[in-house]
């Protein structure tokens, strides 16, 4: 694991903490990109070729998620108020 994938797990796992409550284990890490990578996550939006943003419902609750296709990890988690809010236009 390179630095720059180490420091988005920190980033991750102090957002999901904060913003829902979630303790981001490694085995919550690995539900949430296996549900993205097989396509179990609701798509939103692209922000660039590399990363996306998704919903992802885990334990019945829904998460707001940024992900890296390139490292394969989730950036960060959005605030839960932003939640089914529409996409902001490109």
């Amino acid at each position: 694991m390179n630095s720059k994938q180490k420091a988005q797990r920190v980033h991750a796992k102090r957002r999901a903490k904060s913003r829902y409550g979630l303790d981001f284990t490694k085995e919550v890490r690995r539900s949430f990109t296996q549900k993205i990578q097989n396509n179990k996550a609701k798509f939103l939006y692209g922000q660039s070729r590399r990363v996306s943003i998704f919903e992802i419902v885990h334990d019945e609750k829904t998460y707001k998620v940024v992900y890296d296709k390139l490292r394969g990890e989730i950036v960060t988690f959005l605030p839960s108020e932003d939640i089914g809010h529409e996409v902001p236009s490109q």
